[in-house]
């Protein structure tokens, strides 16, 4: 009897052991747990930066070359150098039309919008739909948190001496800007992280 018994402890710990090792198969809660959700290649994003005229105290954005030019040509002009620097990446159409190579929840890509700034007064704003061509279209943004690898929050600010409008993540520290965020502080949208070597390739004027 003690003999059976210790057979059938010894049997019962071997497989015990046994299903400890082999590994366990998560259950899929929904249909985005089937789906590579990283973020896009950095070849695939676009440096989103912001200009600054110092006389007259007022930003402008750009992302591409055709951006840039038509930034400089509407009767403001930006220093290229100065005050300048960049907000994060968006995906460009190129990469865009390939983005469901990386991100293949469909959900998560339908919050991923074309946007463009526009002139209004003297600042800019941003539009996620423009038929003017004066408009300054800078690629796709998110306009939910990490969406296909969107972290980086952006908020409109107004300046305290301007009529400016600036996008950043926090200008709290900055007397000009602090405690002036537009829309009670909502994020307006998202954007990608970029390495400096791709930053500093694309960087326009320095």
């Amino acid at each position: 009897m003690k003999l059976l018994s210790a057979v059938l402890a010894a049997l019962l710990v071997s497989e015990t052991l046994a299903v400890a090792c082999v590994p366990q198969i998560s259950v899929i809660r929904d249909d985005s747990d089937l789906f590579q959700n990283d973020p896009p290649q950095q070849a695939d994003l676009q440096d989103l930066r912001y200009y600054y005229n110092w006389g007259r105290i007022l930003h402008a954005f750009s992302a591409d070359d055709a951006g840039y030019k038509k930034m400089q040509s509407n009767g403001i002009g930006y220093d290229p150098t100065n005050g300048a620097g960049s907000l994060g990446g968006s995906i460009s159409d190129a990469g865009f039309a390939k983005l469901a190579e990386v991100c293949g929840n469909a959900a998560e890509r339908a919050n991923i919008k074309k946007m463009w700034f526009t002139k209004t007064g003297q600042s800019y704003q941003h539009v996620f739909a423009s038929t003017n061509p004066a408009d300054i279209y800078v690629g796709y943004v998110s306009t939910k948190a990490n969406s296909c690898g969107a972290k980086w929050p952006v908020k409109r600010w107004s300046c305290l001496t301007s009529p400016d409008m600036m996008y950043a993540g926090n200008l709290n520290k900055n007397p000009w800007y602090a405690g002036r965020q537009q829309n009670g502080g909502q994020v307006h949208f998202y954007l990608w992280e970029m390495d400096k070597a791709t930053r500093d390739k694309q960087r326009k004027g320095c």
